[in-house]
């Protein structure tokens, strides 16, 4: 491999996980020593793993994780310096900034691969955050409208905010609209 040359060496490296394995604890309740303990029903944890968490959202939840340590020895032998995120902490954080309308809720809908994730916030407040593997547009449905039913959303009412591998020409975003009025993308 040809070792990067000092003026190719960018400013800021960021490295960002993409993948389902993460957890979020409310930062009263976090315990630095237990973030394994947080991860054991939502991530395979090997014994040699290490977790990490993210300070999001004005500081009150921890978005705990594991990251690849070859990885990060890797990206810190090439760059010295870098920060690294899960990509559902950049998520939430940029969702809960999009509260600028007449809406008091909001469900966000981000369309992955093979995952979906669904985000809730009631007056500017996360109140549910989860991802769902997903192998048909009716998936998603019925993840979307199970959720809108457990937690009493309204969707006549809800304004649904989608993103990702999804515009106005799919199928999924016609299947929405069977049940979903208020949709932006």
């Amino acid at each position: 491999m040809k070792p990067i040359s000092k003026k190719n060496i960018p400013e800021k490296v960021k490295l960002i996980y993409y993948n389902k394995s993460s957890t979020l604890v409310p930062s009263e309740l976090f315990d630095h020593k237990n973030s394994l303990n947080y991860l054991k029903y939502t991530a395979t944890i090997q014994t040699n793993d290490l977790a990490a968490n993210d300070l999001i959202l004005h500081e009150q939840i921890n978005n705990v994780y594991i990251p690849n340590v070859e990885i990060n020895n890797f990206i810190f032998e090439k760059f010295k310096a870098f920060n690294f995120y899960h990509y559902s902490s950049l998520l939430i954080e940029k969702f809960s900034n999009t509260h600028t309308d007449k809406f008091s809720q909001k469900v966000f809908l981000n369309v992955n691969d093979s995952f979906i994730d669904i985000l809730y916030f009631k007056n500017k407040q996360l109140i549910f955050f989860n991802s769902f593997d997903y192998k048909s547009k009716e998936d998603i449905i019925y993840f979307l409208l199970f959720i809108f039913s457990e937690l009493s959303i309204n969707p006549e009412n809800i304004h649904l905010v989608c993103c990702g591998l999804i515009d106005l020409e799919s199928e999924l975003y016609g299947l929405l609209y069977n049940y979903i009025r208020n949709i932006e993308l």
